[in-house]
């Protein structure tokens, strides 16, 4: 009798998910096809009102990472996820609908980055909880890789449609979210953190199937629950404060090597360069590049490591931005000669800065930030973390403009340069490597160490959670 093949039920649940980060990079990369057709049409802005709609979305994202801690609080990741449809679907209307209305727009770009900053928050959280050790990078990693495609599929049909049809083109994933939502279960540990600890019994049957210890599992995670932060002082505790302020630092160097900038102003960049392709056909080539190497990461996340992966990747990322930081400079001293001998130099770099970008500081901060941060304070960490990158994404997105103007794009691409060598240095001394801990084991780690800063780039080896190790993947 021929075998059949049935993966685990939290493959389903995290895909499912992972349709809100698809949703969230088509609001993303919305923006650079956009204005090139509101351009063509007649639809003006001025350069401030540009930077404007490119940087509110950023505006938005703030206040909903911020809400979106106390709604993973109060009733988990679930809902909230399934919530963010409503607002990704209300804010493309209103572009959609808008008559060419500027204030409108703007009302569509401000509530659907409210809803990035939703699902940017409880999608990570919600995919590291329910995931096995041996898989959660993978998962993980694989919510980047869910809003490269979403970024794509806007650039691709951005070729063709108009900044309204786009608009409403961009409605479709979030209906599908919505719908796939409705056959997931919460997550086993916010379950037993409130309570509910037969559902959470059967949330772990249902994700790992009927072989797995539930039983066992629950006792796990309740002997971890006990030992975090139950009062505000306790969250001064180095077991806190420690993951809060590496993963604080990582979302501050991953926002300013400039990978927003890139994607929002895609367009201009190409046309400023004056390379012979089409501005169009460069954007959809480095969306190709971001599937291809998000896809990568998914892979060897949980083979190379979280630290490798991103050492590696901000290496090609310095290098590819020094690079075309000498390309303007010595394009803008030049000619013409130079501009034509050199053409394809800005393609081939942005091309090795997105796809090192999305092979490690794109997804390794994400899956991070959901390994390292404290369970049982993690609606108000991971809050708090998710709206800094926000705040870092929209500064330097609105001042993208004022900084061309103070620095020109070679000096603008450098800075990046210094800021991802910096990087380079913080996480080579102070980022513990996660791979194949259960987020129990790594919980403990930070509540032995002693001193700030101490914390070794290895986590000791202790004894992983028993009853999810057999969990086929």
């Amino acid at each position: 009798m021929q075998r059949t093949f049935k993966l685990p039920a939290f493959y389903y649940v995290a895909g499912s998910a992972s349709l809100a980060s698809v949703a969230m990079g088509s609001v993303m990369g919305y923006s650079a096809p956009a204005l090139a057709s509101m351009a063509a049409q007649g639809v003006r802005m001025t350069r401030s009102q540009e930077t404007w709609f490119g940087s509110v979305l950023a505006v938005g994202a703030l206040g909903g990472s911020l809400v979106s801690g106390f709604l993973i609080e109060r009733f988990g990741c679930v809902r909230p996820i399934q919530l963010s449809s409503l607002g990704f679907v209300g804010g493309c209307l209103c572009i959609a609908l808008c008559n060419a209305s500027l204030p409108w727009m703007f009302v569509g770009r401000v509530l659907t980055g409210f809803c990035c900053g939703l699902v940017s928050l409880a999608v990570p959280v919600f995919v590291a909880d329910i995931s096995p050790a041996h898989v959660r990078g993978l998962l993980g990693s694989g919510v980047q890789l869910a809003m490269t495609l979403g970024v794509l599929a806007v650039f691709v049909s951005g070729k063709w449609l108009d900044w309204l049809s786009l608009a409403l083109l961009c409605t479709v994933c979030p209906v599908l979210m919505a719908v796939a939502m409705e056959f997931a279960v919460e997550s086993p540990r916010w379950l037993l953190a409130h309570g509910q600890r037969d559902k959470a019994l059967d949330a772990l049957r249902f994700l790992y199937g009927p072989k797995v210890c539930a039983e066992a599992e629950c006792l796990v995670i309740e002997a971890s629950i006990l030992r975090q932060p139950t009062a505000i002082g306790d969250l001064f505790q180095r077991s806190f404060s420690l993951p809060l302020a590496y993963t604080l630092l990582l979302m501050f160097f991953q926002q300013f090597c400039g990978i927003n900038v890139i994607t929002f102003y895609a367009v201009k960049i190409f046309e400023s360069s004056g390379s012979d392709i089409s501005a169009t056909d460069c954007t959809i080539m480095l969306g190709v590049v971001q599937v291809i190497a998000s896809l990568a990461a998914s892979l060897l996340i949980d083979r190379a490591g979280r630290r490798c992966l991103m050492l590696v990747s901000c290496l090609f990322v310095a290098a590819s931005l020094t690079v075309l930081g000498c390309f303007f400079y010595y394009k803008d001293m030049d000619n013409g000669e130079f501009r034509h001998r050199y053409r394809y130099v800005p393609l081939a770099s942005l091309t090795t800065y997105i796809a090192a970008f999305c092979l490690g500081i794109g997804p390794v901060p994400w899956v991070v930030m959901g390994e390292i941060l404290s369970p049982r304070a993690r609606g108000f960490s991971t809050g708090v973390s998710t709206a800094f990158c926000f705040f870092c994404e929209f500064l330097i997105t609105k001042e993208f403009q004022d900084l061309i103007h103070l620095f020109n794009f070679s000096g603008l691409f450098w800075m990046f340069a210094l800021v991802t060598i910096l990087q380079v240095l913080f996480i080579y001394t102070c980022i513990p490597e996660t791979k194949g801990k259960s987020l129990e084991d790594i919980s403990q780690t930070f509540e032995s160490l002693q001193e700030f800063g101490s914390s070794s780039t290895q986590l000791d080896p202790v004894p992983t959670t028993p009853s999810l190790e057999g969990v086929e993947g």
